[in-house]
């Protein structure tokens, strides 16, 4: 896996980016997926957790493509019962829309998008957000969200960064108060 993202530059720029993070998400939820055959076997045979672990109630969630990730474990893997992406997006979508659609209670939660986004968000107006096209971020946001056969959630944090949703904010000095807000509104939701 080449891990230098394509130029952005490249006149087949959007093409090489999409099937780079494609390929970056099927990684990783291939690595989902390993990690919950190995805590089967841990749970069979293993002295320290034999019987300890409840793995009819096992979720999947990720940071980032992370996230986009976590849908596409739970879209192969029929063991994990949910899914939740903190702020991913892939291609201005929350998940890969190919294939069988999700089958599994999916949580987005993500900073604000921009302006011309954020209507929709924020009204819970589903329509696209006046001049938006059917191309839009917002539209394909929505049209993602759409395919999913279970139920769906996508909740929008006021005030958060894409780092917000990661270590980062309470790795790093000041902003206390907004950093504490942020954190209980996602463990709220998780």
């Amino acid at each position: 896996f080449e891990k230098q993202q394509p130029d952005p530059a490249a006149p087949n720029a959007e093409t090489a980016m999409a099937e780079y993070y494609r390929k970056f998400v099927d990684i990783r939820a291939a690595d989902a997926h390993s990690v919950l055959d190995q805590l089967e076997t841990l749970n069979k045979s293993d002295k320290r957790f034999a019987g300890r672990l409840d793995l009819e109630h096992v979720g999947v969630l990720g940071h980032s493509i992370g996230g986009v990730a976590a849908a596409q474990a739970a879209k192969i893997d029929k063991r994990f019962k949910a899914a939740a992406n903190l702020d991913g997006h892939a291609a201005s979508k929350p998940l890969f829309t190919d294939g069988e659609p999700l089958d599994r209670p999916f949580l987005h939660m993500g900073d604000p998008f921009p302006p011309d986004r954020t209507a929709a968000a924020t009204t819970g107006d589903t329509k696209a957000p006046q001049g938006a096209t059917n191309d839009s971020p917002m539209m394909r946001f929505e049209q993602a969200m759409k395919s999913i056969s279970a139920p769906s959630y996508s909740v929008w944090v006021t005030g958060a960064i894409h780092q917000s949703f990661s270590d980062v904010p309470l790795l790093t000095p000041g902003g206390t108060a907004k950093k504490l807000r942020i954190l209980a509104v996602v463990r709220a939701y998780l």
